[in-house]
């Protein structure tokens, strides 16, 4: 291109110009196109094009990483939901069988039933006589305490004494006394 323009100037002023070497034909190159190396501004042009394309293909992959991130979040919270549910459930079920266990008929008839015990009327009901120095009221040792157990009837009318011991907590006597007279 050079030397075709060498020729035309060449020819038109009818002179000869002189031949240039590689470097001074770059030279020249740059200056006849304004200052600007056109080898130069292709590698820059390569250059941003390959940086923006790789530039979009990370923004895609980040994208693409970032919904997988979401969609994973998401059956996490699902199957936690279904897990909170199941638990509750669960919960429902266990209270459910906690008020069944717990209801007053039931224990009754268990208690009638099971243990026979018998419900309370006028002829069955005991009240024992503490002592108001009780070691439970004041938190000492035991007293010993000089009354006599009363004698107790039982379902036919006999009379029986029963076993004391003198040494024993007021609280068990009233207990031996309720479950074996």
């Amino acid at each position: 291109m050079i030397a075709a323009k060498r020729d035309v100037y060449a020819s038109e002023y009818e002179y000869n110009l002189p031949d240039y070497g590689q470097e001074e034909q770059e030279y020249l190159q740059v200056i006849e196109t304004g200052g600007v190396n056109k080898k130069a501004t292709l590698r820059k042009d390569k250059l941003v094009l390959v940086v923006g394309i790789l530039c979009m293909f990370s923004l895609a992959l980040l994208y693409t990483f970032m919904a997988a991130k979401i969609t994973m979040g998401g059956y996490t919270i699902n199957a936690l939901k279904a897990d909170i549910e199941t638990i509750e459930n669960q919960n429902h079920r266990l209270t459910l069988e906690i008020e069944e266990k717990s209801s007053l008929k039931r224990i009754e008839t268990l208690a009638r039933t099971e243990l026979g015990m018998i419900a309370p009327n006028g002829k069955n009901v005991y009240y024992v006589a503490m002592d108001t120095a009780s070691p439970v009221l004041t938190g000492g040792q035991p007293q010993q305490t000089a009354q006599a157990a009363p004698a107790a009837k039982t379902e036919n009318g006999e009379e029986t004494q029963p076993e004391t011991n003198k040494n024993a907590h007021p609280v068990f006597l009233a207990l031996n006394k309720l479950f074996f007279e």
